[in-house]
């Protein structure tokens, strides 16, 4: 990755098990300028220099743009990812108009497997830790067919209690329990053709948790008895959470070496499950009234499915020629639904809704070295995309339908890139890229007819890369964002009315900063540090902590004077200042003992963040650090390990989601504050072996 003219932050496997990195949301503690927050319902929110966004439904997509072995991952859910057996993770900063550039204004996050290898080898470890964590995994690998046929087989099982408790069932909350396999068959058709083959299944159950952090909530005075709790990881409920999901699929790959350069093709069907969805929204265990009448807000047997046909194909040019290029193109077709039965305010909805999808794109990418030094660089993707959405209301009694709306829309859109490469000498480059990022349209999840625009983003990037003899290693990058037609989601008061509107412009600029140093054979240490400015253009929002966000006016509803205000200049949500990772690691070996001992701590850290426009203190989440350490001891000839690891040893109550939950009724400090917090101190022992 030095010599690639972008900013990427890339994370070996060895770095993985060091950082106990176990999913995607762990990345966002590791990899500064990366925040993973996951809404109510498991929807996961992935912003890359405070460019993502906080759209719910299947008809919405991503700002951040998610591939396994290359093949894209297009739900919400699903785009967060539990590693097995995972070679690298690639985080590719900044919008992408060219290889990943479908749905990326925001950056890709790119995840490969181990592959086969034809030399035998297995390797299982076991470990324990508190809240009853135990993990075990297993993989083997070797030829099958002497040179021509390699397979390789990964299974791994975990299982912990929750860190949470219902106060109302005294049951665990935020518990995990998954089975993960995954098999691959590597065949060397040929000294030019390979083909690899390969299929994996996750088996996940788990029990989610968000905690109304206000006494003074009008949920709370609204029920009798008093039910908040002080204790930030106890809350009352009336059932407990549960959402179980599975995810599989099966893919092959084609490497095809010709006389024009390298074709590779990637083919992959998957099916995703997420349900029956069990959640308690309102953390109250005994329902409110208003007006007499039951209130609550629940989630009461949510269902996602969704079958996935991706397909690729690329051409990459030889790399020592002058002249180099990527040209590819690419399909993908979605059929999705979500059964949604929820319990909203003094009545429970129902409805089915089904999305038809298809994207299609055709890109190329060239480099063209104007001197042995100089590399010129452009490159255009051409996208398209068409998605169907239908809503049916069903009835709670019958469960036919009473209502339908369904609506369909297309975009396209060409998406260039611009940039120059230049080494001046070994080790060493300097790059500038312009680069156009494209996100398509969509619907809105509870309203068919709310149909939205793209929204895009055009990047101004610089930077440096230098090697100073494998002692020190530094890249910096400066960046410049015009962001516009940003796509925003808001609820309206007091018609609980959720809307999706392009309604904004925005501001970004900041830099990376990465620094590895070995100042000696025995020690590594290193920093990455990434600042970031953003600040919305004239954007105004409903502040539904100063009121309704409607009134009634002479003719009708109309927007309140009062809650209604530009937020321009304010910080965009889910875009903390500053973001930093330190790690140190050292090996050494005692003169009684056979073997070697390794001793790695790391830390991060991040500023203040909002998850709103407007700035709200409610909604803000303060700075926080997190450490971890590992310290392991290995054998001397390599075949057994163990360890002993710790996250977040300081035991750091930090926010990863805060609902916009509004006022509703009463004063602006009787609105309820709901939080999901990251997880807490956690520690146990590994053992390993490998053969």
């Amino acid at each position: 990755m030095q010599d690639v003219g972008a900013a990427v932050s890339v994370l070996s496997s060895d770095f993985i098990e060091k950082a106990s990195v176990r999913d995607t949301g762990d990345l966002a503690v590791v990899v500064p300028g990366l925040v993973v927050s996951r809404d109510i319902g498991l929807t996961t929110q992935i912003f890359v220099r405070g460019v993502g966004n906080n759209l719910l439904g299947i008809a919405s997509g991503n700002s951040v743009a998610t591939y396994v072995d290359g093949v894209y991952i297009p739900n919400s859910v699903q785009v967060f990812q539990n590693f097995n057996d995972v070679d690298r993770v690639e985080v590719l900063k900044g919008p992408q108009a060219v290889l990943y550039g479908r749905n990326s204004t925001g950056g890709a996050l790119l995840i490969s497997s181990k592959r086969p290898d034809f030399t035998p080898s297995l390797a299982a470890d076991i470990s324990y830790g508190n809240y009853d964590a135990m993990q075990v995994r297993a993989t083997a690998t070797g030829g099958l067919l002497d040179d021509r046929v390699a397979g390789r087989l990964s299974a791994q099982y975990s299982d912990r209690d929750g860190y949470s408790k219902s106060l109302s069932s005294g049951r665990d909350q935020d518990f995990e329990e998954l089975l993960a396999f995954r098999a691959e068959l590597l065949f060397n058709v040929s000294d030019s053709l390979e083909i690899l083959l390969a299929g994996d299944y996750v088996d996940l159950d788990s029990g989610e948790f968000k905690k109304g952090v206000n006494p003074d909530g009008w949920m709370y005075q609204l029920s009798s008895p008093d039910q908040y709790s002080p204790d930030p990881r106890g809350r009352y409920q009336q059932f407990d959470g549960s959402q179980p999901s599975t995810d599989g699929g099966v893919r092959i790959t084609v490497d095809w070496q010709t006389s024009f350069g390298q074709v590779q093709s990637v083919t992959s069907y998957r099916d995703f499950e997420v349900g029956p969805v069990f959640f308690d929204n309102d953390s109250i265990g005994i329902p409110m009234t208003i007006a007499g009448l039951p209130f609550q807000i629940a989630f009461l047997g949510n269902e996602i499915k969704s079958e996935q046909f991706y397909h690729e194909t690329y051409l990459a040019t030889a790399t020592d020629k002058r002249l180099r290029a990527i040209v590819g193109f690419n399909y993908f077709d979605e059929d999705s639904s979500d059964f949604s039965n929820r319990y909203v305010g003094f009545a429970i909805a129902r409805n089915d809704r089904q999305l038809d999808g298809k994207a299609y794109s055709a890109y190329v990418d060239v480099n063209y070295d104007v001197t042995p030094s100089l590399t010129a660089i452009a490159g255009a993707r051409y996208s398209y995309e068409e998605k169907r959405y239908s809503q049916t209301g069903l009835s709670t009694t019958t469960n036919e339908p009473i209502s339908y709306a369904e609506n369909k829309g297309d975009w396209s859109e060409v998406t260039p890139r611009f940039g120059i490469e230049y080494r001046p000498a070994n080790q060493t480059l300097l790059y500038a890229t312009a680069t156009n990022g494209f996100k398509s349209g969509g619907m809105n999840e509870a309203n068919p007819l709310n149909i939205f625009d793209p929204e895009t983003i055009w990047s101004y990037e610089a930077g440096v890369k230098h090697d100073w003899s494998g002692a020190l290693r530094t890249n910096v990058s400066a960046f410049y964002y015009d962001y516009k037609d940003l796509q925003v989601q808001q609820i309206i008061i007091p018609s609980f009315t959720r809307l999706i509107r392009n309604a904004a412009s925005a501001e970004l600029y900041g830099f990376d900063l990465e620094v590895a140093a070995r100042p000696v054979e025995a020690l590594t240490l290193g920093a990455n540090i990434s600042y970031l400015h953003s600040e919305y253009g004239d954007f105004v929002v409903c502040i539904d902590l100063l009121g309704p966000c409607t009134i009634t006016g002479p003719d009708g509803p109309i927007l309140n004077p009062a809650s209604n205000v530009n937020v321009k200049g304010n910080q965009l949500a889910n875009a903390p200042e500053l973001t930093a990772g330190f790690f140190a690691e050292t090996g050494f070996r005692l003169a009684s003992v056979p073997g070697q001992f390794r001793l790695n701590l790391n830390a991060s850290y991040r500023s203040d963040m909002y998850f709103t426009p407007y700035e709200a203190a409610i909604h803000e989440s303060e700075s926080y650090w997190l450490l971890g350490a590992e310290a392991r001891y290995e054998s001397e000839d390599g075949r057994w390990f163990v360890s002993a690891f710790g996250r977040n040893l300081t035991d750091e109550l930090y926010e990863t989601w805060i609902a916009n939950v509004a006022r509703f009724l009463g004063p602006a400090d009787g609105a309820p504050r709901y939080v999901g917090w990251g997880a807490p101190r956690t520690y146990g022992l590994r053992l390993g072996m490998r053969f």
